[in-house]
């Protein structure tokens, strides 16, 4: 049993997948594309400050 080397997506298959997680309402922050499959992620959350934080910058001299 011979292996058989994974190729990558086609572009076509990207821009239909990309198309599809956008017409089902998901905002895409970054995009995996790996011979095997693409993962497309969400964009990250931006980090709030913590309580010591507000608490250090409103006491700074």
């Amino acid at each position: 049993m011979a292996s058989q080397a994974l190729k990558f997506p086609k572009s076509p298959e990207i821009k239909r997948l990309i198309k599809a997680a956008r017409d089902a309402g998901m905002q895409i922050g970054s995009i995996d594309i790996r011979p095997d499959g693409v993962t497309i992620y969400p964009p990250a959350k931006e980090q709030g400050q913590s309580p010591y934080d507000i608490w250090k910058a409103q006491n700074q001299s």
